[in-house]
């Protein structure tokens, strides 16, 4: 294959956005003026299964994958309705839908599961007011191709 230039893009105009787990079809809310996303990434879980005919290697099989976390920063805005949806996930303990779509690049992005487990808000008194926010994936962690 000739290479052609890079493949790379911008990060700009990608959108995570919140949603209802039920009813189903799933009502999507964008969070607001976020502009950092920080995926954790993957890890595969193994366990030891050694055993008396191993012989001088050791054998392991997978067991789960943990798809680990997003951390988001962003802008505060206390009344912007995404925000408080994850402020409010956060409090009922919910488990909620999210997408992570890219604007920019490859046509899609990420379809997930996750409970928020933090939204803390950073009040300094010369710079902007900022927030950063956690969500522990639970389940899959899926790219869904758009048109």
């Amino acid at each position: 294959m000739t290479y052609t230039g890079t493949q790379a893009f911008s990060g700009r105009g990608t959108q995570i956005e919140i949603g209802n787990v039920f009813p189903s079809p799933t009502a999507y809310i964008p969070i607001e003026e976020v502009n950092k996303c920080s995926p954790s990434g993957n890890k595969l879980d193994t366990d030891d299964a050694s055993n008396f005919e191993s012989g001088i290697n050791k054998e392991f099989i997978s067991t789960m994958l943990d798809n680990g976390e997003i951390k988001l920063d962003g802008n505060f805005l206390p009344t912007a309705t995404g925000q408080l949806a994850l402020q409010a996930a956060l409090q009922t303990g919910q488990l909620n839908n999210f997408k992570l779509v890219f604007a920019s690049g490859p046509n899609g992005g990420y379809d997930f599961t996750g409970y928020v487990t933090s939204f803390e808000p950073d009040i300094p008194v010369d710079k902007i007011v900022k927030f950063t926010a956690s969500i522990k994936i639970t389940g899959p962690f899926v790219w869904t191709s758009t048109p």
